[in-house]
């Protein structure tokens, strides 16, 4: 099998294991961070309105594969709540997301990257994702500190999620490269496996033995062969040959 001249990677369930996701915990997180709360807002009242915005997100945007940044979901439940803070939204989100959801990253996923740096394999990352761009890369260089991705691709600063090729189109044209040079790998078989083959990109499919704390949809089955791993060391094996 010839060797990709680059493997973009999904960030969630594929790069780094989010073991679970505690939004109250998180609120709490942002909430003691208010710098001026004029109204005297209650971190129910913060905590219940942020629930509600977010339940509109979720019917009316991720349901038909469209990303609200996290941005702009904050400007809605800040002014709405007439809160301010002293640190910038993407600090906020940093410390948000440390607090939602505590992580590690995947066995063998540093050895893999090892592995293709070695190889001269180029390496990548789009990931469905309302934290912006800087907060993902933040996080995946926390994380996954002797990574050389070339480039972060956050879903936030799109607009639109996978399985849209948008993202799939935007990365190959970063990359200066064609679809069948490269692989995607992750963890979803609707958006990682039919989105990057639907653009010619070769697919594959982690499925680790981690419970995901979301939905991943590994009930979908595509209706055409691809590529199935459970271990990152059997990319490695492939790759050899």
């Amino acid at each position: 099998m010839k060797s990709p001249a680059m493997i973009i990677f999904d960030y969630g369930n594929t790069l780094i294991y989010e073991k679970e996701l505690d939004l109250e915990r998180a609120y709490k997180a942002l909430y003691a961070q208010i710098h001026k709360n004029p109204d005297k807002i209650d971190f129910i009242t913060f905590y219940e309105k942020g629930m509600a915005i977010f339940e509109k997100v979720k019917s009316r945007a991720l349901q038909n594969d469209v990303e609200i940044h996290t941005h702009n979901f904050y400007n809605c439940l800040f002014q709405i709540l007439n809160v301010e803070f002293n640190l910038s939204y993407t600090e906020l989100e940093i410390l948000f997301w440390e607090a939602l959801a505590p992580c590690r990253a995947m066995p063998n996923i540093e050895k893999l990257l090892l592995f293709l740096e070695a190889k001269n394999i180029r390496t990548a990352v789009i990931s469905n994702i309302a934290f912006s761009e800087k907060a993902l890369t933040a996080r995946i260089n926390k994380y996954l500190p002797r990574n050389k991705f070339e480039f972060i691709i956050a879903s936030s600063e799109y607009g639109f999620r996978k399985p849209d090729c948008l993202l799939f189109e935007a990365a190959l044209k970063k990359a200066c490269l064609s679809a069948d040079e490269v692989w995607y790998c992750g963890d979803n078989p609707r958006a990682d496996v039919i989105g990057s083959a639907a653009l010619g990109i070769k697919p594959v499919l982690y499925t680790s033995s981690f419970a995901c704390p979301y939905d991943n949809e590994n009930h979908i089955s595509p209706d055409f062969e691809f590529t199935k791993i459970s271990d990152w060391d059997e990319l490695i094996e492939l790759i050899e040959g």
